[in-house]
């Protein structure tokens, strides 16, 4: 992701300034991308995940078919310029089973979270929380890494990350799809879309493929005096786009993974409920 200076973007509103501040210094470096041997450049995206730190021990949450790649191929993830074999033990639900619900994580073995802090700030418990009421309006981040966002310059090959701010779809879209809001969260992704590096009016990104398995982030706005200051949470793990008569991006609840951690690692873990609805 190119940062940019906030002095240089003229963002219609302070709301909309403040979640690139947030999505620039705190959910980009929370957010890695897996990638495989192979392709042009000899590294090819297969999709994203979120470093999370619970307890004493790092973890990459992600999405089911993100991660079942690695039953053939090694990922591998670049921190401080290096490619990080990821190693460690997965997972990961039945895809056959539960075609919609799509979550898995990766308990990294000793030493490979390490190695990520080099580039990677790990998520904390507390910036995780379950039971998020989707809303209908503007105020949810989706940053991730589209295979598409690959270039070269010279010899140094980059991988772009993409920041959306997006709002939850209306009950009809659930309904039409068959979607169950104790499982899923959907996103609208269709028509025009602010462009978070530049503040302009832009067309929806109509090619998110490699986003897969990267967070889906409830931003919280509060006023500190005469400033707007915006708080962040990770409420779900994107799993799918998809297109028809209505255009969307699909995500699961991180209740489930939560709750799949605690019963099949026994870790007493606590997770935070917000008992707001924005």
């Amino acid at each position: 992701m190119e940062l940019g200076k906030d002095d240089q973007v003229k963002y219609e509103s302070a709301f909309e300034a403040e979640v690139w501040r947030l999505s620039t210094e705190h959910i980009h470096f929370h957010t890695v991308q897996f990638l495989e041997e192979g392709g042009p450049y000899g590294m090819k995206p297969v999709g994203t995940g979120v470093f999370v730190q619970i307890l004493s021990r790092y973890f990459i949450f992600t999405a089911s078919h993100v991660s079942e790649v690695a039953t053939s191929k090694n990922l591998y993830i670049n921190s401080g310029g290096k490619f990080i074999l990821v190693q460690g033990y997965v997972r990961e639900t039945d895809l056959e089973k539960y075609k919609y619900l799509d979550l898995s994580y990766i308990i990294l073995e000793d030493g490979v979270g390490e190695l990520l802090l080099n580039s990677y700030v790990p998520l904390q418990l507390s910036k995780i929380a379950a039971g998020h009421h989707l809303q209908e309006t503007i105020g949810y981040v989706v940053l991730g890494y589209p295979e598409k966002n690959i270039r070269v310059e010279g010899s140094t090959v980059y991988a772009g990350s993409t920041t959306m701010l997006l709002a939850g779809a209306k009950q009809k879209v659930y309904d039409y799809y068959n979607f169950d809001r104790t499982v899923h969260l959907v996103l609208n992704y269709s028509g025009k879309a602010t462009s978070l590096e530049t503040g302009e009016k832009t067309k929806a990104n109509s090619s998110p493929y490699g986003i897969s398995g990267c967070g889906l982030w409830t931003i919280s706005p509060m006023q500190s005096g005469d400033k707007l200051v915006c708080d962040y949470h990770l409420i779900g793990i994107m799993i799918q786009y998809r297109q028809g008569k209505y255009q969307i991006l699909l995500g699961n609840r991180i209740e489930l993974m939560m709750n799949a951690i605690q019963q099949f690692e026994g870790l007493q873990i606590g997770i935070y409920h917000p008992n707001h609805t924005s």
